[in-house]
Parts: structure tokens; sequence; C-alpha cells
């Protein structure tokens, strides 16, 4: 691997580890006094900023640029993603558990799909 690819590489799994530790915080959120969807609200609120958190300092970083459209697949799925928490917390705020459920399906789904692509990312990297 080049020192270029391992510098990011490095830079990466130090944000990536941070937001899932984050991620992991958020799923302990008090949720004996909370309704399900008061429940929901308050994880994908913080998800989705946790998560645009990270996108902001992995877009900072610069990848190699034999790298960068696998790169910027792996981040565009994220986006989407952050996107999805979006909306279902303003869903479970709303008090729209049709929508909820829904979106909780999607955010699945991209949750998949976007560690698919960084697991195939890493396969290529030999990390």
């Amino acid at each position: 691997m080049s020192l270029l690819r391992a510098k990011y590489v490095a830079q990466a799994e130090l944000i990536c580890t941070a937001a899932t530790a984050r991620f992991r915080e958020a799923e302990e959120i008090p949720g004996a006094e909370l309704t399900d969807l008061e429940f929901d609200a308050a994880w994908s609120k913080a998800a989705a900023r946790f998560s645009e958190k990270a996108l902001a300092k992995l877009r900072a970083l610069v990848p190699p640029k034999a790298d960068r459209d696998r790169v910027n697949r792996v981040l565009s799925s994220m986006e989407l993603l952050t996107d999805v928490l979006r909306q279902l917390a303003a869903a479970a705020s709303e008090g729209d558990a049709a929508r909820v459920r829904i979106l909780a399906e999607e955010r699945i789904r991209l949750t998949h799909r976007k560690d698919g692509i960084a697991q195939r990312l890493a396969l290529f990297w030999g990390v």
C-alpha cells in the first residue's frame, strides 16, 4: 500500500471509529420513559448529527487520486443515509409511524449498501 493511501486509511479509520462509538452511545438513550417514536426521533437526530460530522471530516481528507472515485462512492452512500436519518427524525417527531417504518427500512437498506461499498474498498486496499 502506498504511503499516501496508508495515511488516508489511518485518518479515515480514526474518524469512522469515533463516529461508530457515538452511534453506539446514542443507542443507550434512556428509552424507558420514551415512546418508540420519541426514541426513534432522538436516536435518528443524534445519528444524523454524528454522520454529518464524520462526513465533513472525511470530505476534508484528500484521498489518493487513483482512489477518489471509490472513496466518493462511499461518501455519497453515507450522504444518502444521513439524509434518511434526518427524514426519519422528522417523521418520528411528527408522530408519523407509517413513514417511520418506511424510512427505517430504507435506513437499513442504505446501511447495508454503504457497508458493502466500504468493505469492497477495504478489500481493494487490503485492509
